[in-house]
């Protein structure tokens, strides 16, 4: 299999890391832990996703899920966004796909390829209206037209012929994202160094395998080349479980709620440690006979942070990478 430049390229950050280190005992006893409790991924949470649909139109959803997929935390002096939904308030990932699940349903008309390529400031808010303020609203307006034009200029308006250009492996449909909408061309740069972490566009990967189940456009035969999708929630569980230290500057940074400048040294350490924390957790499990993929181990501790205590220090950077 061909080696994840994500990976790659993150190793040197960690290795030189000043702000944020790996502490390798914690990794084994969390590795020893989850094999002691029998720990398993999550299911593919169909009840917060559109549902039944046919293929075209699942393909095209979890598409623009993914393109918005960013940045839910709020400002300080602004309160978090959320929408209602069946299962009550909700912010986050779940709080957006659950609002654009509710635009296919009720406006199939309004969320072909071509549709989105031409949708209206008025309607694109109103989609996403709720409690609280989302930020990059303008970005995600113009990412959303820009996947329209994509899909209608070089792939007749079909998100079905995109997948099918990949040939079912996720490392060739990282690479065209990446080179083909914007807003997925997520990089840094560490002492001179270009460093890759492409958050959304694995993470697309891994919604189209569950969305799909494994099966017809979500399935790809490289699934392990996936890393962890390096965000603001891994980590802030990772340094809460003790496998992740920071340096006290950066404790302190976190402590002020002060914004972390997307790129910043600090930044790109904690992104970095959080690929290379689940990577190493991965082996340590294997070594002991359990095998995981990275997207399975993200999806649990993606959970296992969400139950965490509210109030919590995390880094805020904003940005649209994630």
């Amino acid at each position: 299999m061909t080696n994840n430049p994500v990976l790659t390229s993150t190793l040197p950050v960690v290795e030189a890391a000043v702000h944020v280190t790996l502490q390798r005992k914690a990794l084994t006893s969390l590795a020893l832990r989850w094999l002691r409790e029998q720990k398993l991924p999550p299911p593919w949470p169909d009840e917060h996703h559109l549902g039944p649909a046919d293929a075209e139109t699942t393909a095209r959803y979890i598409l623009l899920l993914d393109t918005l997929n960013f940045c839910f935390w709020p400002l300080p002096g602004t309160c978090k966004w959320t929408v209602a939904t069946p299962q009550g308030n909700l912010g986050g990932y779940f709080g957006l796909s659950q609002a654009l699940a509710r635009w296919f349903r009720e406006r199939p008309e309004r969320t072909t390829a071509k549709a989105l390529a031409n949708v209206p400031e008025e309607e694109f808010e109103a989609v996403l209206a709720g409690e609280g303020s989302l930020q990059f609203l303008p970005e995600r307006r113009a990412f959303t037209r820009a996947l329209g034009d994509v899909l209608v200029e070089r792939y007749g308006g079909s998100a079905l012929r995109l997948l099918a250009a990949a040939k079912g492996s996720t490392a060739k449909l990282v690479e065209l994202v990446v080179a083909e909408l914007p807003g997925f061309d997520d990089r840094a740069r560490y002492a001179g160094e270009v460093v890759l972490l492409r958050k959304r566009a694995q993470i697309l990967c891994a919604d189209l395998h569950g969305a799909f189940h494994g099966t017809g456009p979500g399935r790809f035969d490289d699934l392990a080349y996936l890393t962890a999708f390096a965000d603001y929630k891994l980590p802030q569980l990772l340094e809460r479980i003790g496998v992740l230290r920071y340096s006290p500057e950066l404790r302190a940074s976190l402590a002020a709620e002060q914004l972390l400048p997307a790129g910043s040294a600090l930044e790109v350490e904690l992104r970095a440690a959080t690929v290379w924390a689940v990577e190493l957790l991965r082996r340590e499990l294997e070594a002991r006979g359990r095998a995981f993929l990275p997207l399975e181990l993200d999806w649990i501790l993606w959970n296992d942070a969400k139950l965490l205590p509210p109030g919590l220090p995390y880094h805020r950077t904003p940005t649209v990478f994630y």
